[in-house]
């Protein structure tokens, strides 16, 4: 399927009422013979699908091939001559539906970077899929001890954040069974999560629906 086309169906998922959203949008693509589910959480769509790779694991450029790049101006602080140019950017995920974008910066360049990041933010939370039986080397790299050794500004950390909340995910929320699976331990993980703010978020709305406590 193209791209185009998967954008596409992202749009119809979007557009159709929460209520009942997934049952209707499986049913409107069932035709093509693509499988993507989308599920409602935070208000937010979650695309549970299979990729050769997760998205917010590939190299920029690879990940651009799958988006549309978008030149537009932003109003804001600043005056009249903030943003007299298109310096801001839009990246928008094609097969998710999903958009970064940024316009704070006098600079397109700063902006695009600022775009593709809080696009990766988004693919890293949002979207899901089966995790492997056993972590991937590069999450294998950074476990000493079962700790995990990386620092947020890396450019890997939302790959193994996204690699982390596919196993919880698959695991119902359980923390010490997620743990386990990704050889660290239960505190470990919660660290983890508790560095990207809105991970700890979703993590904790799913685990109040299974009557489960939050994590702090």
């Amino acid at each position: 399927m193209s791209l185009l086309l998967e954008g596409r169906l992202a749009q119809l998922a979007r557009a159709l009422p929460l209520q009942g959203r997934c049952h209707r949008f499986e049913s409107c693509i069932a035709h093509s013979g693509y499988h993507c589910r989308f599920f409602v959480l935070l208000g937010h769509q979650i695309c549970k699908r299979t990729f050769v790779s997760h998205p917010a694991q590939l190299p920029v450029e690879q990940l651009l091939a799958e988006c549309k790049v978008q030149r537009t101006r932003r109003s804001g602080p600043g005056g009249q001559h903030r943003n007299k140019v298109e310096t801001a950017i839009v990246v928008e995920h094609l097969p998710t539906g999903l958009r970064g974008e940024a316009g704070e910066r006098r600079s397109q360049a700063q902006n695009r970077r600022q775009a593709i990041h809080r696009l990766r933010v988004k693919l890293a939370l949002w979207v899901r899929q089966p995790p492997a039986d056993a972590p991937s080397p590069a999450w294998r790299q950074r476990v000493f001890g079962a700790r995990l050794a990386i620092n947020p500004q890396h450019e890997e950390f939302l790959a193994l954040l996204a690699e982390a909340l596919d196993v919880v995910h698959a695991h119902e929320f359980a923390i010490p069974e997620a743990a386990h699976h990704l050889g660290l331990t239960s505190s470990q993980l919660v660290k983890l999560l508790k560095i990207e703010p809105q991970a700890l978020v979703l993590v904790n709305r799913e685990r109040q629906q299974r009557g489960l406590p939050p994590l702090y």
